[in-house]
């Protein structure tokens, strides 16, 4: 009995490691200049750019949580940013290309060579955390 009782934590821990590391494979960290801040009525639209990436992600103008290590952002100035992807299906052979809408604001065109992110997990409001 006390076997199974060790067996069974076992499992229930390496179940639980399993489904975080899961969660986060689609994050990845980008290291670019923060180039464009657009300010709306409930978002605000953040542009990056690396020599690699030209990307954009828009998050919830007022952050409700209090951070002690964060940081103003800044327009010109360079971040370590940890960004979500969106999922891609590699089952579908060919590229969706469609317009991101947050807010009734438009946040990347069809067309464009912008990659849009779904989430910044280290930026809160106009903050970044550190």
């Amino acid at each position: 009995m006390k076997y199974q009782y060790i067996l069974l934590l076992s499992l229930l821990f390496i179940g639980c490691t399993v489904q975080k590391n899961k969660s986060l494979q689609n994050y990845e960290m980008v290291r670019a200049k923060l180039y464009k801040i657009d300010l709306k009525d409930s978002i605000i639209i953040y542009h990056i750019k690396n020599e690699s990436i030209d990307g954009v992600f828009a998050k919830a103008r007022y952050c409700n949580k209090e951070m002690k290590n964060q940081k103003l952002l800044k327009e010109n100035k360079t971040y370590n940013f940890i960004l979500e992807k969106e999922g891609v299906d590699s089952s579908v052979s060919f590229v969706r290309d469609v317009d991101y809408y947050m807010g009734g604001y438009i946040i990347r065109k069809a067309g464009t060579q912008t990659i849009y992110y779904w989430d910044c997990l280290n930026v809160c409001g106009k903050y970044i955390i550190r």
